[in-house]
């Protein structure tokens, strides 16, 4: 984690989830003691959302490693699965078991009297420093940060264009608005049938949407950092424009690794 000072330890969390109550809480890790720390946190919290990297598994692939299948009483025993209960039955807890895939990891920073909160890669880094730094625990690091997606001259580009000239008016290198495609069919890695057949589902119909024009706003990290009421603000505009999962600020990060 970069950002990690603001992030708890399991060895500091108390017994009792009631400290957290009403908070949305990110628990890293995909072990027992994870999935022990989410349990009892779902007693009290409005949200949990569990986020790991996946782990080989004895068949192949990756993925997340039970002991009833694996015989090892390291793996994730029966009794400490009640968030996945919660997770597949649609509650708005995340059991995110692949979130940190590759040389995935979070970025943190304040925003809101809260965490905001990117996952980042090291093609995200901008410079020499942060690739060595990435994958080796490196903090204060410079990332290229997505925030949201928008609609060229529209009102949020407006009010975008506003706000960044406000905040970082002689930090031009510290941001950029970038074009961008509202469809996410990259992502997909599907033929033209399947994402047809994606898009009339989800009612978008490109003959009309390709006809407008979006722009993305890329910040880099260390502008957020320095920048805290910047960072307030993009933070509303995130959670309206965005398509990261990690879009909504949480109140507790816990490391459980």
């Amino acid at each position: 984690v970069d950002g990690a000072i603001y992030t708890e330890g399991y060895e500091d969390v108390t017994e009792s989830g009631e400290a957290y109550e009403g908070n949305s809480v990110v628990v890293m890790g995909l072990g027992n003691a994870a999935l022990e720390t989410a349990q009892e946190l779902q007693k009290y919290t409005a949200e949990v959302h569990v986020i790991g990297r996946p782990r080989p598994l004895p068949e192949g692939g990756e993925g997340i490693r039970f002991a009833y299948q694996t015989h090892y009483v390291g793996d994730i025993r029966a009794g400490r699965t009640t968030i996945l209960d919660t997770y597949l039955l649609k509650s708005l807890d995340v059991f995110g078991f692949d979130n940190l895939y590759g040389d995935a990891r979070l970025f943190v920073v304040p925003c809101q009297q809260r965490l905001c909160v990117w996952r980042v890669n090291k093609e995200d880094c901008l410079d020499a420093t942060c690739k060595t730094m990435h994958d080796r625990g490196g903090q204060n690091l410079t990332y290229s940060l997505p925030v949201a997606i928008f609609q060229r001259n529209g009102d949020l580009h407006r009010r975008i264009q506003k706000l960044m000239q406000q905040h970082a008016p002689n930090d031009r290198s510290g941001w950029k608005l970038e074009e961008s495609e509202l469809d996410d069919s990259e992502e997909h890695e599907e033929s033209p049938t399947t994402r047809k057949q994606r898009l009339d589902q989800l009612g978008i119909n490109l003959a009309v949407f390709s006809a407008d024009k979006y722009l993305e706003l890329i910040v880099k990290s260390k502008l957020l950092r320095e920048k805290p009421q910047l960072a307030n603000e993009l933070a509303t505009i995130r959670t309206l424009a965005s398509r990261d999962h990690h879009r909504y600020p949480v109140d507790n990060i816990i490391r459980c690794f």
